[in-house]
């Protein structure tokens, strides 16, 4: 068990410290400063795990008590998936349950998310997560180890959509499974980061929704015609955007990713 802390502002240390000594806990890593994004640190954890399986068990959320073993079990009888995620319940910040995680979705395949399924990595990416981040919670994932050393981290720097991005280089190496019972809980508050609520956030997730497209036409996974006019369309949107309250567009990564955008165009 490797327990990260960002910096944090709420009481999450003081959780953590609690089980700094616990026999069962190989790292204790507190940053004094916030690294800047979630990606960071998954990174630094995954670099320091030794295990055939990881877990990222996000602090907002909770599992089940089998979820780990159900995973693992999964894993034994579909050893060439790299990737495997359970159903999730979405609650609020008080942990009400409020409704299945199945419905983000719904407009995609009434039926899929409903049963058990393993697919290859390159055609779930193909007819799924090139349409959006059909595994939206990173706490109800297991996946290999050895497989998170094959991929490239230029998304290390995404504030929002670098888990999308991360399955789809984890599924180039392999299969997903997927099992249609509710092992996890996906906690949904005003912080956190899967509320796209201000100007900034929506032109952060615009943009690496862009660089992620790009990123799928280059390894011919999907096709320019494909993608264009929703290219186009979040192009749009940046530009209102920037237009509506940022003033320039984010420096680094995310202007890179949109000059290589613009001139593709």
């Amino acid at each position: 068990m490797i327990l990260l802390d960002d910096a944090s502002t709420d009481n999450s240390l003081d959780l953590l410290q609690a089980y700094a000594n616990h026999p069962k806990a190989s790292h204790f890593i507190v940053n004094d400063e916030n690294s800047g994004g979630p990606f960071h640190q998954w990174k630094k954890g995954i670099d320091l795990a030794r295990g055939e399986y990881i877990w990222i068990a996000e602090s907002d959320d909770w599992a089940e008590l089998n979820f780990l073993e159900e995973m693992v079990k999964m894993g034994s009888k579909e050893p060439a998936s790299t990737v495997l995620y359970s159903r999730s319940y979405r609650s609020n910040e008080d942990g009400e349950v409020k409704r299945s995680n199945y419905l983000s979705t719904y407009e995609l395949d009434d039926r899929r998310w409903k049963a058990n399924f393993v697919n290859d990595g390159i055609s779930e990416c193909k007819n799924y997560l090139v349409h959006k981040n059909t595994i939206p919670n990173a706490s109800a994932v297991i996946f290999k180890r050895e497989v998170t050393q094959k991929i490239d981290w230029n998304f290390i720097d995404f504030k929002m959509a670098g888990d999308w991005f991360f399955w789809i280089k984890m599924l180039e190496h392999g299969d997903v499974s997927y099992t249609s019972s509710y092992l996890n809980y996906f906690r949904s508050s005003a912080q956190s980061t899967r509320n796209y609520s201000s100007i900034k956030d929506k032109l952060n997730i615009s943009i690496e929704e862009i660089a992620i497209l790009n990123y799928l036409k280059g390894k011919n996974i999907t096709t320019f015609r494909k993608i264009a006019w929703r290219n186009t369309r979040l192009i749009l949107k940046v530009i209102i955007l920037v237009v509506l309250g940022i003033g320039s567009l984010p420096k680094g990564t995310y202007g890179k990713s949109m000059k290589i955008l613009f001139n593709q165009f």
